[in-house]
């Protein structure tokens, strides 16, 4: 599980599994000072959950 947030405000909140295909996220970060991206553990709870931020880019 995803959750990105931009100054403790919600901008995604999203269940990933490994089996999913690469997506693009665009999120409007306009003004945040802050942006936190949390992963959490998955609904089997299992161990070494990850997130790839591949090729990742924030613009203002």
């Amino acid at each position: 599980h995803v959750t990105i947030s931009g100054d403790r405000r919600t901008l995604l909140d999203a269940d990933v599994r490994g089996t999913d295909p690469a997506r693009i996220v665009d999120l409007d970060v306009t003004g945040v000072r802050m942006l936190q991206i949390h992963v959490d553990f998955g609904k089997n709870l299992d161990i070494a959950d990850h997130l790839d931020l591949a090729d990742a880019k924030v613009v203002k």
